[in-house]
């Protein structure tokens, strides 16, 4: 009962601790009739959504080019917050199955990555690989007995994306199964 006890406080603690993060994706089909700031004041994050993976994964590096500027980003919002490239999206695997294949390869995608980030004056990255392990779009061409290996080196690729990028924020939007999200449910 004491653990209970314990670990219930330390859950509420983290939680507290924890400033909420709100995101939205910012895409180039979606630049007209852009919400009035009193329904936009609540956001913290706007990923800049899609960067093509393969760019990161190309020595030398492809030339990303996002649709807008932070800095027109930034003044669609009348409040201070972050502009975050957006990596991936639905249908992007390449980059991401070759990124994360080597030791050399994600260290390669990770230097592109934190090179891009620093040139165009983003604050953080978002990782949006659908999916890494199969099940993907490509699901037909590449059988997902073919991505294992993308299981174990995903985190692998995560970890050397945060050397390099340093203290800028690194998120990642992963598919989950309701079978698999329970255990983080608190009731």
């Amino acid at each position: 009962m004491h653990l209970a006890l314990l670990l219930s406080l330390v859950a509420t603690a983290v939680a507290n601790a924890v400033k909420s993060r709100n995101i939205l994706y910012f895409d180039q089909w979606h630049t007209t009739d852009f919400p009035p700031p009193d329904l936009t004041r609540a956001v913290t994050h706007v990923m800049m959504s899609f960067a093509d993976s393969s760019l990161f994964a190309a020595q030398p590096a492809g030339k990303n080019e996002p649709f807008q500027s932070q800095e027109q980003v930034r003044e669609l919002f009348d409040h201070k917050l972050n502009v975050c490239l957006a990596i991936g999206g639905w249908g992007d695997n390449s980059g991401f199955d070759e990124g994360v294949k080597t030791s050399s390869s994600r260290e390669r995608f990770a230097k592109n990555i934190a090179s891009t980030v620093d040139r165009l004056g983003f604050d953080c990255v978002d990782i949006d690989w659908e999916y890494p392990g199969g099940n993907g779009q490509d699901y037909k061409q590449v059988p997902n007995c073919k991505k294992k290996n993308e299981i174990k080196a995903f985190p692998l690729l995560l970890k050397e994306i945060k050397k390099y990028i340093g203290r800028k924020e690194l998120s990642i939007a992963v598919p989950g199964l309701e079978r698999d999200m329970t255990a983080y449910t608190l009731m």
